[in-house]
């Protein structure tokens, strides 16, 4: 089971600041090895590449609840999303 939620602030200069972990659940791993939820903190900014806004965001994850086996104590992600507005629509 994979359950992802995201709580994200937005501010008009174009930053953003807030968290979207992924808690995941394996049924089948044995006690103690099941579930890995982290917490953490992302920061954002989204900028022009020319006429294309693209959004880059980076989050630190501490792993609070984590399997005892192979897993991580910490995770660093960095996340590029281009904006398309062409399929957003414009008024």
């Amino acid at each position: 089971m994979l359950l992802y939620y995201a709580f994200v602030w937005a501010y008009s200069n174009g930053w953003s600041v807030g968290t979207n972990p992924s808690m995941s659940v394996d049924w089948e791993a044995p006690n103690g090895n099941k579930v890995a939820f982290p917490v953490g903190l992302q920061v954002g900014k989204l900028r022009k590449l020319g006429l294309l806004p693209v959004k880059f965001d980076v989050q630190a994850q501490y792993y609070v609840v984590r399997p005892q086996v192979n897993s991580p104590k910490w995770n660093l992600q960095l996340q590029i999303t281009p904006i398309l507005p062409a399929l957003i629509g414009r008024k």
